[in-house]
């Protein structure tokens, strides 16, 4: 604040001041505040455990690069990566273990990208990658191949020597969607469809997947009304001793009574009722 000589208030209180002679100044030091806003900021747009970008800020930088892709005439690729069997490595050797995995696979997969690109953490084992200013799918599939064999070498976590392997879907801006939610969504849809065709691998997305993705909702459906209907049944099959002829045991084998297909065999309907979570009713 001005401190001034000859200060003097009139009635209602307002100074009027003669010749200035110095100033008061008071400063807080407010670095401490900084860095917790900046580590805040932090901790809403990354993963915690393996410092990648989150969710919500891929969503952001996918639409920004679409926006961008959209007005210079571009094309961009998404991948989108989930580990097969990783939940076998957290029930056999434990979470801790398993997260360690996570964080040296980040720092791996940071090592396959260009500068400009970007990977980020989903959630779980789940990750996606974007890839701005592509060619074509050419480079896609390259970067894709590139993924796969780093995930395979092993990693070394507390003298554990653990081998995983991914399965990617890829799908490209403009052909395969022009929002950052459906190319996210066929990306996913592509991924799906290589844990089908046997994991460790990737595709590129197509139409079909999505038909075919319909269709299995669709059966989903149908099964979950079969079993509300009790339209599956157990039959028994004789185990016999070769020895004697005598049985020695039975194998229980499921079989859907359909309505309109006749009885059907496990062949029909597990795939869709393991991947659904469906396949615990069965069981039951």
């Amino acid at each position: 604040m001005g401190v001034y000589e000859n200060e003097t208030r009139d009635e209602s209180g307002v100074v009027y001041s003669g010749e200035y002679s110095g100033t008061y100044v008071v400063a807080r030091d407010i670095t401490e505040r900084l860095a917790s806003e900046k580590l805040i900021h932090f901790q809403a747009y990354h993963d915690l455990l393996t410092g990648l970008p989150n969710r919500a800020l891929f969503h952001d930088r996918l639409t920004n690069t679409i926006s961008n892709a959209r007005r210079e005439d571009d094309k961009l690729a998404i991948l989108f990566l989930d580990l097969d069997r990783f939940k076998v490595v957290n029930d056999t050797l434990g979470h801790s273990v398993g997260d360690e995995l996570l964080k040296q696979l980040a720092s791996r997969l940071k090592s396959c990208l260009r500068e400009g690109d970007t990977v980020a953490r989903l959630g779980g084992d789940e990750f996606i990658i974007l890839l701005p200013h592509v060619e074509g799918e050419s480079v896609a599939d390259v970067v894709g191949n590139k993924v796969i064999e780093t995930i395979k070498k092993p990693f070394t976590v507390d003298d554990n020597e653990l081998f995983i392997t991914g399965s990617i879907g890829i799908s490209m801006y403009p052909a395969d969607g022009n929002t950052a939610d459906l190319l996210i969504k066929n990306a996913d849809t592509a991924m799906y469809y290589t844990k089908e065709q046997g994991k460790n691998n990737f595709n590129l997305y197509n139409r079909d997947m999505s038909i075919n993705n319909s269709r299995m909702l669709n059966m989903e459906a149908e099964i979950r009304r079969g079993i509300k209907e009790e339209e599956f049944e157990v039959f028994y099959q004789p185990q016999v001793s070769a020895n004697n002829g005598e049985i020695t045991g039975v194998e229980a084998l499921l079989r859907w009574n359909h309505p309109e297909k006749g009885l059907l065999s496990p062949a029909f309907f597990m795939t869709v009722a393991e991947e659904s979570g469906i396949i615990i009713e069965l069981g039951d």
